[in-house]
């Protein structure tokens, strides 16, 4: 096992807070045991860990990553997602092999979304031939692929393409699924800081095919400005 990830491990089971761990998996409702460290402390963690540790090539980056996303508690988890954010060298062409196996391997929401918007969002922007991935993943049987090419586009902003997104979104629209449901409704909220009429045009003339709640979800901020 790579150093960074031994030390890691040794670091969380220090942390660990068996008073917080039971309602931090509540409150997921998942299957997986958390330590019991939030956010702030794992950060901290993290900090050490690359005081100690250069992770010097891609295969380093992609081993560790690997190795804490295979670990028992959802903090290793966390870390590796951390990880994967924080080294902006590696993020290039190869790893989105790597990050498809990650939303493959998924089991919720709270690694899927950062993987969705940051590390996959970013490579697509950075190289507009990943969005065959994008396409590709509309397709799968897998929710978070699914999931993964509506979120893609969260942090695109003016360098959003609205006719891929447009045509992912219309090919979700029947799924009753909550998750592609929500990041539906999430996806056009955020673009709505952009360009909000084109939002509210793109509702009016799919609102009978959106779901109540992906319209209620996209115009959430709008309808908020209209009461205020």
């Amino acid at each position: 096992m790579h150093p960074m990830a031994v030390y890691l491990r040794r670091e969380l089971r220090r942390a660990a807070d068996p008073k917080k761990s039971g309602p931090m998996q509540a409150y997921m409702k998942n299957v997986q045991p958390f330590y019991g460290i939030q956010m702030p402390a794992r950060k901290k963690i993290f900090q050490s860990a690359r005081k100690k540790f250069t992770l010097t090539s891609y295969d380093e980056y992609e081993t560790v990553i690997q190795e804490l996303w295979r670990g028992k508690f959802r903090e290793e988890l966390y870390l590796a997602v951390d990880i994967a954010i924080y080294y902006k060298a590696f993020r290039s062409d190869p790893a989105m092999r790597l990050y498809e196996w990650m939303l493959t391997s998924a089991d919720n929401w709270d690694t899927v979304d950062p993987v969705a918007s940051h590390l996959v969002g970013d490579l697509v922007l950075q190289n507009r031939k990943h969005e065959s991935n994008l396409k590709k993943w509309t397709r799968s049987k897998n929710k978070w692929l699914r999931r993964t090419a509506l979120l893609a586009h969260l942090r695109h902003k003016n360098k959003t393409n609205r006719r891929l997104l447009e045509e992912t979104i219309l090919s979700m629209t029947d799924e009753r699924e909550f998750f592609i449901q929500k990041a539906i409704g999430w996806i056009l909220r955020q673009y709505a800081y952009t360009d909000p009429k084109w939002v509210i045009q793109f509702v009016r003339k799919h609102s009978g095919r959106l779901s109540n709640l992906a319209k209620r979800e996209a115009l959430k901020h709008q309808n908020k400005r209209k009461t205020s």
